[in-house]
């Protein structure tokens, strides 16, 4: 009966432990997000764990990303501020390229094949996004799940 009391108290000591660490790993993210100016750009390429980050790649400020381990980022390039990029399908990004502000990039939808079951409950997709090198992406473009962006391509500011 003891036990079983001390077994669950570490359980439930630890299980908040977890929680508390996740959300001070979380807020530590945004904090180095807001850093402007040369030390934010080197502290979010020391501590965002990206699969790949390139030479001479900064960061702009409240950039957010999700599944960074998933995302490959090339040499010489830019991501600009307030952008946002979910790597759950996996993002690469070549050499010299140019992301401009509030850009987001997203590689997981929620499936809906089957309309007797709400959409919630089918799950997700994953696909990835390729942007190849020598790319310009205006502000506030939005890229979806499975897009791939050719060598020396213009996105337009706003597109879809």
């Amino acid at each position: 009966m003891i036990s079983e009391y001390y077994r669950r108290l570490y359980k439930n000591i630890y299980g908040y432990m977890q929680s508390f660490y996740s959300e001070l790993i979380e807020y530590a993210m945004v904090f180095i997000s807001i850093i402007p100016g040369r030390l934010g750009i080197i502290l979010r390429r020391k501590f965002i764990n990206f699969r790949m980050i390139g030479k001479n790649t900064f960061i702009q400020e409240w950039s957010r990303f999700y599944h960074p381990g998933n995302i490959i980022i090339g040499n010489n390039s830019g991501i600009g501020l307030r952008t946002v990029m979910n790597g759950a399908g996996g993002i690469s990004i070549g050499n010299n390229v140019v992301i401009g502000p509030e850009v987001m990039i997203w590689t997981q939808n929620h499936i809906y094949a089957n309309p007797k079951i709400p959409i919630m409950y089918q799950g997700w997709e994953y696909k990835p996004v390729i942007i190849e090198d020598d790319v310009c992406i205006g502000a506030r473009v939005i890229i979806l799940p499975g897009v791939k962006i050719g060598k020396g391509s213009i996105v337009g500011a706003g597109s879809v």
